[in-house]
């Protein structure tokens, strides 16, 4: 069935009862509930308070998986503060990954920062080399390396700096493959095409984006959702609440601000690039040439973007 566009939710249907089983032993307390595991399709965590109950919580998994005719891989498995017979104990240097993060006992902050960091340069430099128009290239680019951002977002506390050094990998690769120029306007760089620029995205704004539609979304569902979901990441080492606080701090915001949404601080972005490029002369003379009366601006952008120039 591998393939099958039915195989996804087979695995599903012969999975859930038994993860559910595995519920019933004795697990870690989190968030008031008994938890054995933590599963998303095939990338499974499984808890014990000691070593009898992990030993115990793994043999029932096997013996559930080896009905529905799966095998637990203990060469890819690896347990920490215990130890197994078939399996790579986790310490602080040796690691395992789950759902794309390398963890050990806990999230590890640098190497997969340095991670998202190497694969995202090695992103922008395959699309920078390619035939592709301009055009495409700055659409390209925002869609592959800000989905590693984006998807990081809420675990690993990006500083300002750290985006802004992300933001610079992306202009010098365009700069190497002579995409833009060595002074280049860069704030024109970040501006919707509409208004004369490019509309390359900010890792920085689409990060920040990012947290506050999470929050609020988490804010949305139930009047505890927030706290509980914040009380199991910080169990996980994973500090959510301090990367929302870092960003409402950076602009200004109120922490349980209801008014404060992604689009508006998007708004408000495009606003200062806005600004920063009238102040340069060259470019507030194209832009304000675009609002002459006698010139079509619409068919003026369409020509930009036909051209990308």
């Amino acid at each position: 069935m591998q393939g099958d566009s039915l195989s996804l939710l087979l695995f599903l249907i012969s999975i859930s009862p038994n993860l559910k089983k595995i519920n019933n032993l004795p697990g870690i307390s989190l968030v008031h509930k008994n938890i054995t595991n933590l599963a998303f399709m095939d990338d499974i965590t499984l808890f014990g308070k000691n070593e009898i109950e992990l030993k115990e919580i793994v043999h029932k998994s096997k013996e559930l998986l080896f009905k529905i005719h799966l095998n637990l891989n203990e060469s890819k498995s690896g347990i920490s503060e215990s130890e197994i017979d078939g399996f790579e104990n986790i310490n602080e240097t040796n690691t395992y990954k789950y759902l794309g993060f390398l963890k050990n006992k806990k999230v590890d902050l640098r190497r997969n920062k340095e991670n998202i960091i190497y694969k995202s340069s090695h992103r922008v430099n395959a699309i920078s080399n390619t035939r592709l128009s301009f055009r495409n290239i700055i659409t390209a680019l925002n869609e592959s390396y800000l989905s590693l951002i984006n998807y990081s977002s809420s675990v690993l506390k990006w500083s300002s700096v750290e985006l802004k050094e992300i933001n610079m990998i992306i202009r010098k690769s365009l700069k190497k493959a002579k995409m833009i120029q060595k002074y280049s306007n860069i704030d024109r760089l970040y501006l919707k095409r509409d208004n004369g620029g490019c509309r390359l995205i900010d890792a920085e704004i689409s990060h920040d984006s990012q947290i506050i539609i999470i929050s609020k979304k988490i804010k949305s569902e139930s009047s505890n959702r927030h706290e509980l979901i914040c009380e199991a990441n910080e169990k996980f080492d994973i500090d959510f609440k301090s990367i929302y606080k870092m960003v409402t701090s950076k602009y200004n915001i109120s922490e349980n601000s209801e008014n404060t949404t992604a689009e508006k601080m998007k708004m408000t972005h495009q606003e200062k690039l806005q600004n920063n490029t009238n102040k340069k002369i060259p470019n507030k003379i194209f832009l304000e040439n675009l609002k002459l009366s006698y010139i079509d601006d619409r068919n003026a952008n369409n020509w930009i973007k036909k051209t990308d120039t």
